[in-house]
């Protein structure tokens, strides 16, 4: 089942945006690191799949949509931290909803990783 709200109201979750670099470290191995692009408010909507388990008591969906304010910025994003786990960005796209313009990411659970 999925649940949208469009509009401002929608957007009451607040994830963080980072994006993906990729530099030699210690001993010459490369190493990718996730630099935090900015935090900031979103609609959230769950796309089906799974809900894997997090701790005792915590369910996270596995495929997510967030839906953003759009700022060119934001479209390096490759991973989003939401409710202290990681998601993948597997595509993104920007339109206008309801004349907001908006830059919405699917993104999937990446299992094993926490803010």
């Amino acid at each position: 089942m999925t649940r949208h709200l469009s509009g401002l109201a929608a957007r009451r979750h607040r994830i963080t945006l980072m994006r993906e670099e990729k530099s030699q470290g210690a001993g010459g191995r490369f190493v990718t690191t996730s630099p935090i692009i900015t935090d900031v408010w979103a609609a959230v909507s769950e796309q089906g799949g799974s809900l894997l388990e997090r701790g005792e008591h915590e369910h996270m969906p596995e495929r997510v949509r967030f839906t953003v304010q759009y700022r060119s910025q934001y479209q390096q994003a490759r991973r989003i931290g939401w409710k202290g786990a990681v998601y993948r960005v597997s595509g993104q796209q920007a339109q206008s909803l309801n004349a907001l313009p908006s830059l919405i990411f699917d993104a999937t659970l990446t299992e094993g990783n926490q803010l």
